[in-house]
């Protein structure tokens, strides 16, 4: 991306070394441009990330809706048949597997959570280390 220079013309420098200063900081400031391009990029990477998943909880939101319904079901059965006690344990049976599968699932993403958020808090430093060698005070806003 073509920048403006900040002079006008480029006969307004009175000797060589004040332009080649001025050629110097216009490519630090490119190459710092450049990197925050880069660490922009990486943001948005985790923002799709975690789009995807507000997807998964929305479909185990609905996983765990239908589970209910099917629960209700279960119990108007039990309701409805006064069921004996071999069935009642296989039902706490049946819900103690779900209810284990349950907590392996949010066991897992909570652990890919914690992952996320400790690569999210490097690169937060990385981009305070950055700002603070070009010269800008993140903490302001």
């Amino acid at each position: 991306m073509a920048k403006k220079p900040i002079v006008k013309n480029q006969m307004e420098f009175q000797n060589q070394d004040s332009k080649k200063l001025y050629d110097f900081l216009v490519q630090r400031f490119d190459a710092h441009d450049r990197k925050f391009e880069a660490i922009d990029k990486k943001l948005i990477s985790h923002d799709k990330k975690f789009d995807a998943h507000d997807k998964r909880f929305d479909a185990n939101e609905k996983r765990l809706d239908k589970m209910e319904m099917r629960l209700d079901l279960k119990f108007e059965w039990l309701d409805e048949k006064k069921a004996d006690k071999q069935d009642i344990y296989d039902l706490r049976d049946e819900m103690i597997t779900h209810i284990d599968g349950l907590a392996k699932k949010i066991d897992d993403y909570q652990t890919e959570q914690a992952m996320i958020m400790s690569q999210l808090n490097r690169h937060e430093k990385w981009h305070f280390r950055v700002a603070a060698k070009v010269g800008i005070d993140l903490l302001d806003n």
